[in-house]
């Protein structure tokens, strides 16, 4: 599969801490720390779906997808946001956001059709598991929503819903409902094939004031670039080393163990370990490949002492550091840092 940002496990995981979840005990088998999650970090879906697998079963709260649909910013959709926001109508930004749906944080399918006076987006889970399509569609149709209204809000326009469809049952409990409804604010439909918005497509033709076709045209070119690089790794796909490699470079300054990176994958750790030989490389190689490189950013970008460096890398001791450091380097952190400061001064 292909790669994109972990942004959207991210909001998932905001989602689950803002209703009130255990997180310590959702994320303990993964070794997860969501206030260490790096945002600017890329995540293969493949990994993406097996950590959703992961915590699906442990999830309580039977309205969790509003929760996570409400974590879904605005400025994490990058130049697709751009691109919409600068189209000549919300027909045509719908038309795109169709287009471009694999470079947002969706697992799911939208479709655009008209009927009558009507423009209906839908929505399909593409999962066949009842658990995690019941998960994917609650979050990801609330996701979408929130993405209308703060586009709409952030327009100063206002386009009014004529109904939405629910493809999961009406909830039994009258207060989940009450959180359904007021959350939507449309009549609501449960037990539908698909999600789906219905909208008067009159509305969708008024024109968007901020309309830039220049500034369109160079964000669509942008646009084109990511998908085009999404699909090429769809086609190639991305190795287990990649996998793994993605998993350790999620969080700031911490490696997880071996035993949370294959419950991660849905591997055991045999079954890891050996699919990595295959590979010419091992679990250790690449954890110490990122603590090097980790170690390195530190001494280079930061005034903090290497007991300092060798606390935020989890080293117990600054000489467990500055031994795992001339084994990889061979030279003490000192000297490197010496050494690559000297060189700077030389180019400026």
């Amino acid at each position: 599969m292909a790669k994109r940002s972990v942004l959207g496990l991210l909001y998932l995981l905001q989602g689950l801490q803002a209703a009130g979840e255990d997180m310590q005990a959702i994320l303990h088998n993964l070794a997860l720390d969501i206030t260490q999650l790096d945002p600017s970090a890329a995540i293969d879906l493949e990994l993406e779906y097996a950590i959703q697998k992961q915590l699906v079963g442990q999830i309580r709260h039977p309205a969790i997808g509003l929760y996570i649909g409400q974590q879904f910013n605005l400025a994490g959709y990058g130049p697709l946001l751009m691109l919409l926001m600068t189209s000549p109508d919300l027909q045509a930004a719908m038309r795109l956001g169709v287009y471009y749906q694999k470079i947002t944080f969706l697992f799911g399918k939208l479709a655009l059709s008209q009927q009558q006076d009507l423009t209906i987006l839908t929505y399909d889970s593409l999962e066949t598991d009842p658990v995690l399509h019941r998960f994917r569609a609650d979050a990801e149709i609330a996701g979408t929503l929130k993405l209308l209204k703060d586009m709409q809000a952030a327009l100063g326009m206002q386009i009014p819903l004529e109904r939405i469809d629910l493809p999961f049952s009406t909830p039994r409990n009258e207060h989940i409902l009450q959180q359904y409804q007021q959350f939507y604010e449309v009549p609501l439909y449960f037990d539908q094939p698909y999600g789906a918005f219905y909208c008067k497509t009159a509305n969708l033709n008024l024109p968007i004031m901020v309309a830039d076709a220049a500034t369109h045209q160079r964000y669509r070119q942008q646009c084109d670039e990511v998908l085009q690089q999404y699909l090429q790794e769809e086609q190639q796909g991305v190795s287990i080393k990649e996998q793994v490699l993605d998993y350790l470079k999620m969080q700031r300054h911490f490696l997880p163990p071996i035993a949370a990176v294959a419950t991660a994958l849905g591997l055991s750790e045999r079954t890891l370990r050996y699919r990595l030989a295959e590979q010419d490389t091992s679990f250790r190689k690449l954890r110490d490949q990122l603590r090097f490189e980790q170690a390195c950013q530190l001494l280079l970008s930061s005034n903090d002492s290497i007991e300092q460096i060798a606390e935020k890398l989890h080293y117990n001791e600054a000489s467990a550091f500055a031994h795992a450091f001339m084994r990889w380097s061979e030279q003490s952190p000192k000297q490197y840092r010496k050494a690559q400061q000297g060189k700077q001064a030389v180019k400026k």
